[in-house]
């Protein structure tokens, strides 16, 4: 059994504040755990529940949406003995950052909190350096079909605007448009009721 201590924020509720044990087998999703907390909130899923972190002078500094990739066990080596902090406020928009990406990356909430005091760079260094690597090592190799290793690390997202992929992965422009396009992503349309130049993985 493995536990984990987290203080939610209601959101819904004028952001009232409870603290909660969080129990469950290893690999069982983190989610099904918090909602077996919240016997209320049975509408618990995907993005709508997010980690929060706080810098030093109490305002949001990293934010990351729960879904059903993310275990308890995950979370238990994630929070490493400090409480874990999550509210329901839905953020969306864009691309955002997820609490499988923050595992993945092997972070912790003490770690995460002193990249931050370092800058916005030390903490993206960080977050994406094994994507980064990945893309070298592509480029590196002639830039030919990825490696399904690669191919995941680019479908843990199904849509990306191309700066993301910039920014994610270490590429320039013309890099990160081929790489969409070798995994499999195409670009949509442009329109003024979407997000400019985005691209989305059909297979999703």
């Amino acid at each position: 059994m493995v536990r984990v201590d987290v203080n939610f924020r209601d959101m819904y509720d004028n952001g009232a504040a409870r603290q909660v044990l969080v129990t469950g087998e290893g690999d069982e999703p983190f989610l099904a755990g918090l909602s077996r907390a919240f016997p209320s909130h049975r509408d618990i899923r995907g993005l709508c529940y997010s980690i929060v972190i706080y810098d030093a002078n109490n305002d949001l500094a990293v934010f990351a949406g729960l879904d059903d990739r993310v275990s308890i066990a995950d979370i238990e080596r994630f929070a490493a003995g400090s409480p874990l902090s999550v509210d329901n406020a839905g953020r969306g928009g864009g691309f955002l950052t997820s609490a499988w990406d923050l595992v993945q990356a092997g972070l912790t909430i003490a770690g995460i909190m002193s990249l931050v005091q370092q800058g916005s760079g030390a903490y993206a260094s960080a977050l994406y350096r094994r994507k980064r690597r990945a893309a070298r090592q592509w480029l590196i190799g002639g830039a030919s079909a990825p490696r399904m290793e690669f191919i995941q690390m680019v479908k843990e997202h199904n849509h990306y605007s191309l700066s993301d992929v910039e920014q994610v992965f270490g590429l320039g422009p013309a890099d990160a448009a081929r790489l969409l396009r070798e995994v499999g992503f195409v670009r949509e349309p442009d329109d003024p009721s979407r997000w400019p130049d985005q691209w989305v993985d059909p297979s999703e």
